[in-house]
C-alpha cells in the first residue's frame, strides 16, 4: 500500500478506465494545458490535485480561486523564474498557508544546466520567512540543490522532501547512489518528512515503479518505510481529502 504524492496521468486515459488499480495520492499537472484534465481526474478518482501554477498564465486567477477554496494545491517551478519574481506568488502562498494546504516546490532542473544553489537558498528563505506555517514539499529531494533543501529542512519543520528521482539527484550531487541520498536525507530531517513519489505517468511502467519502491524498502526499517510510502504523504493532503469527500 502506498500514497503517491506526485504522479501524472495521460489525457489519453479515458474516464471509464478509472478503477481500483489507479494510484492513491496527488496527481500533478506538468503544464497549464494539463490543469483542466488533472483536476477532472482528481475529482473523479478521489485524489488530491496539484495544478501547474504560472503567475503569467491565463488560468492564474482560476488557480488562485481553487487554492483559496481548498479544491487544489499548487505546483511551482521556482527554478524557472527565481527570487526576483517570487513576489508574484504572494497571493497563492498566502492562500495555501491559510488553508493549511501544502505547496510543491521544484528547485532543480533535469537537463545539463543547474539552478544556482545560492538562488535556490534565497527562494526558500523568502518563502519560509514570510509563510512560517506553510507546508512545503520539495520535489526530487531538491535535485542539484539537495544540500540547500536539507539545510533549510533541518531548521524548518514544515519542509518535506519527496523521494522521487533519487538516483538522478545522486548523480547531480555526486553522492553515489539513491540509497545514499535517502540515508543522508533521513539523517538530516528524519523519516517523518520524507514522502513517497513515483513521478510516473499512470498506468505506471511496472519496472520503474518497483525499482523506486525497492530502494525505499531496502533503505529503511519496515515501520519507517511504511510511513514514507503511506502515512507521511497522506497527512499532508488530509485537509483536501476531507473537504472533497
Amino acid at each position: 500500500m502506498r500514497f503517491d504524492m506526485h504522479f501524472h496521468v495521460s489525457p489519453k486515459m479515458p474516464a471509464l478506465s478509472y478503477n481500483s488499480m489507479q494510484p492513491q495520492g496527488c496527481v500533478i499537472s506538468r503544464s497549464m494545458m494539463e490543469n483542466p484534465y488533472c483536476l477532472q481526474f482528481a475529482t473523479s478518482s478521489g485524489n488530491a490535485c496539484a495544478l501547474y501554477a504560472d503567475p503569467n498564465g491565463a488560468d492564474w486567477n482560476q488557480i488562485l480561486e481553487l487554492v483559496e477554496s481548498g479544491a487544489a494545491i499548487s505546483y511551482n517551478h521556482i527554478e524557472r523564474f527565481g527570487k526576483e519574481s517570487l513576489h508574484l506568488l504572494t497571493p497563492l502562498l498566502a492562500a495555501s498557508e491559510r488553508n493549511a494546504m501544502p505547496v510543491i516546490l521544484h528547485i532543480s532542473r533535469h537537463d545539463k544546466e543547474f539552478f544556482d544553489a545560492a538562488e535556490a537558498s534565497l527562494c526558500i528563505e523568502h518563502i519560509v520567512e514570510r509563510y512560517p506555517m506553510l507546508k512545503i514539499v520539495i520535489s526530487h529531494l531538491g535535485g542539484e540543490n539537495f544540500g540547500e533543501a536539507l539545510r533549510w529542512g533541518r531548521t524548518h519543520a514544515n519542509i518535506h522532501l519527496d523521494t522521487s528521482r533519487a538516483e538522478e539527484t545522486a548523480r547531480r550531487t555526486e553522492l553515489g547512489c539513491a540509497s545514499e541520498v535517502l540515508r543522508i536525507a533521513s539523517d538530516a530531517i528524519g523519516t517523518s518528512r520524507l514522502v513517497y513519489v513515483s513521478d510516473l505517468t499512470w498506468p505506471f511502467q511496472c519496472e520503474q515503479d518497483a525499482l523506486a519502491l525497492n530502494v525505499i524498502e531496502e533503505s529503511f526499517v519496515k515501520v519507517d518505510a511504511n510511513n514514507i510510502l503511506w502515512s507521511n504523504g497522506r497527512k499532508l493532503v488530509e485537509p483536501f481529502l476531507l473537504r472533497s469527500s
